[in-house]
């Protein structure tokens, strides 16, 4: 299994989203239409560096204890 995780991505930036006709991302449309898109997802940290974290070790961050994004 592959995961790839963009940064500072909204539903805007993606045009595989049909969020935004000005915006063109032909090969992150492509990845999406071969793979799985995320439709409804949430995060309790949206900060990129905590999020990651969280998402890596599966633990919230107050209890990784990285919060701020700066290591």
């Amino acid at each position: 299994m592959l995961i790839i995780v963009t940064d500072d991505h909204s539903i805007d930036a993606v045009s595989s989203y049909n969020a935004n006709s000005e915006v063109e991302t032909p090969n992150i449309d492509r990845i999406a239409n071969e793979g799985v898109r995320f439709t409804n997802a949430f995060v309790t940290n949206s900060v990129s560096g905590p999020a990651r974290a969280t998402m890596l070790t599966g633990k919230y961050s107050n209890v990784n204890n990285y919060t701020t994004g700066v290591s």
